[in-house]
């Protein structure tokens, strides 16, 4: 079973960054005294909007990156802020200036020629020339994502009816293709009010268990730190029949969008910690790990992350395994810390389980996990080791800031390729301050362990 979710989040721009006026640029290598053309389709009966407003600027420079789209951000924005010329179908407009594209509601398709003025005839191009083969670069600035409009054609084609690709995109090319779309706000526009700066709409399966990632990471932009330490994410499930009423779901003013900002403002400070999981449909505020580059919340629909009808909290799948080329078999061990969290242990104890996953899947292994530790567990004290197959009962020392234990995986863990479950009472990031909950014992330097799904 599918389901249309509408995600939102605060205080962190995880789509375009750039835009007030405009919600997405592309990079085109396009060649001048040609004609290009633009096309909008009506997708599920209807155009995503009656019109959009559009940009083309030529960059003046010979990057094809980034950088061209980011040179003119601000004269887009200006362009696209003031009087912006309707073109209807089959109409033309020129680089330069603002137009605002009006789609012929009783046709399927809705066609305009972007014409391209002579190299001479075009300011700025002084001391980079004319590229005959790839073309000049130039940014498009697009009110809407282009993609939203296509049903069996693409977006911008040449005279001969070549597809013509953008060189880089912002957001990411692609990010919104398919079952996804989003809309990014907040970053550039001074005006906006809404308590999110972000919206997007998934295609997500809506049958509890089903287990989602989602992904924050350091940037170079922020010279190697997280743009933020904390971000409210609220996933909201959609009562929708068509992307159309899913879109219009997400905009400003309709009964589900100020619902979902109203429990951002008011009822979403649960935190969620790095490597943890949460239920969905619902609102967390996730806290990054900065000790790691990457930090991943694993989002459970229908109340699974949590545990739910199991008896446990948490699960995740790791790469546990000793594979030596030379066929000798050491005993294969990992450390497990818990620390204690302003100056206490999240809990006195915690259940573990190991388990091996011949076919790779938490899913395979839970109802036998439900059952063995649900039959006891035996008390392991701090310093002791446990092996999988067995449920143990991690005892913490309260007069240690720290309590750590041994994972001794034996033979199992001889056989290439096999991974193992660990299933857990609690959540680990619960008892993470100076140290990951697992490293690799053999590893020089004791190298941190991360689960391939949690």
């Amino acid at each position: 079973m599918k389901s249309i979710a509408l995600v939102l989040a605060l205080a962190a721009h995880v789509a375009a960054e750039g835009g007030g006026e405009y919600e997405w640029a592309g990079l085109f290598a396009l060649h001048h005294g040609e004609t290009y053309e633009w096309t909008a389709q009506k997708v599920d009966g209807a155009y995503a909007d009656a019109s959009m407003k559009i940009v083309v600027l030529d960059t003046g420079t010979t990057a094809e990156d980034a950088s061209g789209i980011e040179a003119q951000e601000s004269q887009a924005n200006t362009l696209m802020a003031g009087t912006c010329t309707d073109v209807q179908n089959n109409g033309k407009l020129m680089p330069g200036a603002c137009y605002n594209l009006v789609f012929d509601n009783d046709v399927d398709t809705s066609v305009f020629h972007i014409e391209m003025p002579k190299e001479e005839a075009a300011a700025g191009h002084e001391g980079h020339g004319h590229d005959e083969e790839h073309g000049e670069p130039h940014a498009i600035f697009t009110e809407h994502f282009p993609t939203e409009f296509e049903s069996d054609k693409h977006y911008l084609h040449d005279d001969k009816g070549v597809e013509v690709e953008p060189v880089v995109c912002e957001p990411a090319c692609g990010e919104h293709d398919g079952g996804g779309h989003a809309h990014g706000h907040g970053g550039g526009d001074p005006n906006w009010k809404q308590p999110y700066d972000w919206v997007g709409l998934f295609e997500m399966e809506a049958d509890a268990g089903e287990s989602y990632t989602w992904t924050m990471q350091k940037t170079e932009e922020f010279e190697g730190h997280y743009m933020k330490q904390t971000m409210k994410l609220n996933v909201v499930e959609l009562e929708v029949g068509t992307d159309k009423e899913a879109r219009e779901a997400i905009k400003v003013g309709s009964t589900t969008s100020d619902a979902a900002a109203a429990t951002m403002e008011t009822d979403c400070d649960t935190a969620a910690l790095a490597n943890s999981a949460f239920d969905i449909p619902g609102c967390r505020k996730l806290t990054v790990d900065d000790s790691f580059y990457s930090s991943l919340f694993n989002m459970e629909m229908g109340g699974h992350g949590h545990g739910g009808d199991h008896e446990y909290e948490w699960a995740g799948l790791f790469n546990l395994q000793y594979d030596d080329p030379k066929g000798s078999t050491p005993d294969m061990t990992y450390t497990l810390t818990f620390s204690k969290v302003d100056g206490a242990y999240a809990d006195a104890t915690m259940e573990i389980l190991v388990m091996a996953a011949p076919d790779g899947t938490i899913e395979s292994q839970e109802d036998a996990a439900d059952g063995m530790i649900k039959a006891g567990c035996d008390d392991v004290q701090v310093g002791g080791k446990f092996i999988p197959g067995m449920c143990y009962n991690l005892v913490f020392d309260q007069a240690a800031e720290d309590s750590v234990y041994t994972l001794s995986l034996g033979p199992s863990g001889a056989t290439p390729g096999l991974k193992h479950i660990m299933f857990l009472q609690h959540m680990p990031g619960e008892f993470e301050k100076d140290h990951h909950y697992i490293v690799d014992a053999q590893c020089e330097g004791a190298c941190d362990v991360e689960p391939i799904k949690c």
